[in-house]
């Protein structure tokens, strides 16, 4: 297999053409294969759960499904949770496309990541939503069994405050995303 990166102008996207070869026949079939390159969760809002990443200079794995051209992407990650496969948002397309095409593809696939996000956040808050919650519901020694340090994803007390937090699975500079129960409040939600 021969692989020659390209460029996508399409922000968080990578892009690469590929010369693989077929088993059966030994014959050449010239593939492009779009990427992003933006982090992957298993599962949004529960840390325990795997999280994954191809980055722009390592193209995803392809094969052969059937020996006859059946190629698929066959790059991924298994999470150790519950076993669930991560694979990279990608496209691999029959031929070499031009740089308007692959710019084409690498949009259509920004715009699904897009909508996925807003799904992976909306999990990511419900948890630390849930999670602060629970803290104010427990008593006092459940809550010190909560706590955990300034440094560990789960609930820490700021000014005495308890906040739950976790990185944001999708920032490579170490972003976390967090919910205090002022915000609870704020919304008219927490319960004292």
């Amino acid at each position: 297999m021969t692989t020659s990166l390209t460029t996508t102008t399409v922000s968080d996207m990578a892009a690469a053409h590929l010369t693989v070869t077929r088993a059966s026949t030994s014959t050449h079939d010239e593939l492009t294969i779009v990427w992003s390159t933006t982090w992957v969760r298993c599962e949004p809002g529960d840390p325990n759960h795997a999280v994954a990443r191809w980055d722009a200079e390592t193209v995803p794995m392809v094969w052969d499904s059937t020996g006859c051209g059946d190629w698929e992407v066959g790059e991924h990650v298994q999470c150790g949770q519950d076993g669930r496969l991560l694979y990279p948002h990608a496209r691999l397309i029959d031929g070499h496309l031009n740089a308007e095409a692959i710019a084409e593809v690498a949009a259509e696939i920004a715009d699904e990541r897009v909508d996925e996000r807003a799904t992976e956040l909306a999990g990511i808050f419900c948890h630390l939503t849930a999670q602060v919650r629970e803290y104010l519901a427990a008593d006092e020694e459940r809550r010190g069994e909560m706590v955990t340090d300034v440094h560990t994803p789960g609930i820490y007390l700021g000014d005495g405050e308890p906040i739950a937090w976790d990185y944001d699975p999708a920032d490579d500079e170490g972003r976390i995303i967090q919910v205090a129960a002022s915000d609870l409040y704020e919304q008219g939600e927490a319960e004292s």
